[in-house]
């Protein structure tokens, strides 16, 4: 996740471009010296972000694709665009990485309960962040028996055939309860994130209307950009930046988000960059509601021995 660096910390930096480096691009508000912002004044995400951007660095932008101060020039743009990036988020079965790409989910032709099903390429892998793939990955049929042999193993001197198979089979049930709780508190992770993302992109849309308190805005601009900058992590370890490139990458948002340029450009980058990230929840949704379905398929066939999961 981005993470949040001390207030005294972000004034002690020198160069704005290291307190991005440290937040992982994520811009702390309280820790910006001369900013000023009526938390009851109603405000859009447009006029919310040109005044941070002022206050982020002084001098402007020089171009679409140098900002140097916040040290992001043309190649740092260029590997940091969204489409660059996605490939790094969705990889297809043809391609050579999807057999060799680390926390990779691949979505199949499986059952699916959503809508947005049909935008996604049945035999595509999509990368998953840290902590989720655990909680995705590994087949309901292969837990389950991987479950019923250690509970085996670990009843060998029980010479109780039917006692051990009752064991076994409760074991399992115990096993894919675990992982659909877990399963269908990320589904609600994402969707709760996908709000986020889709009210973002609605103000953004209506760049002369204030809607929002500050003070309200803030927090829900804060969370928005900490689900962005967690999606480019995702997506520069994945297509294997290091160090240098993937913190160039995280300041390449920020000067997106913050330094476009006028109102109006800020608000497309703030719509262009809430809609990518929804995408992508999206289609990690798809691969959880699969998931979903095929743990309560296989729970179906331990019913008799532990009470069947909500």
């Amino acid at each position: 996740m981005s993470t949040t660096i001390h207030p005294e910390q972000w004034k002690l930096t020198p160069k704005v471009a290291t307190w991005l480096n440290q937040s992982r691009g994520l811009i702390e508000v309280g820790q910006l010296e001369g900013l000023s912002l009526d938390p009851e004044r109603r405000s859009n995400i447009a006029m919310l972000a040109g005044t941070i951007g002022v206050v982020l660095a002084a001098a402007p932008r020089d171009g679409e694709m140098t900002d140097s101060a916040l040290e992001v020039y043309r190649n740092d743009f260029l590997a940091a665009k969204r489409l660059r990036l996605s490939h790094g988020l969705y990889i297809h079965r043809q391609d050579p990485r999807y057999h060799i790409t680390d926390r990779l989910i691949k979505l199949v032709n499986q059952p699916c309960d959503l809508a947005t099903t049909n935008r996604f390429a049945q035999h595509m892998g999509v990368v998953v962040g840290a902590g989720e793939f655990k909680t995705i990955a590994r087949s309901a049929p292969d837990l389950a028996a991987h479950s019923r042999a250690v509970t085996r193993d670990a009843n060998v001197d029980n010479f109780n055939r039917e006692d051990v198979e009752e064991r076994a089979r409760r074991a399992a049930a115990h096993t894919l309860d675990s992982k659909l709780v877990a399963l269908i508190g990320l589904d609600r992770l994402f969707s709760d994130q996908i709000t986020v993302l889709g009210s973002l992109y609605r103000d953004a849309r209506l760049v002369w209307r204030t809607s929002y308190l500050t003070k309200n805005l803030n927090t829900k601009r804060r969370e928005g950009e900490a689900i962005i900058h967690d999606i480019v992590e995702v997506a520069a370890n994945s297509l294997g930046y290091g160090t240098t490139a993937t913190n160039a990458s995280h300041r390449a948002a920020a000067s997106n988000l913050y330094r476009r340029g006028s109102s109006k450009e800020i608000a497309q980058s703030w719509r262009g960059y809430t809609l990518w990230a929804g995408r992508y929840l999206e289609a990690k949704r798809i691969k959880v509601n699969q998931s979903q379905n095929a743990c309560r398929r296989e729970r179906a066939k331990y019913d008799a021995y532990l009470p069947q999961a909500a």
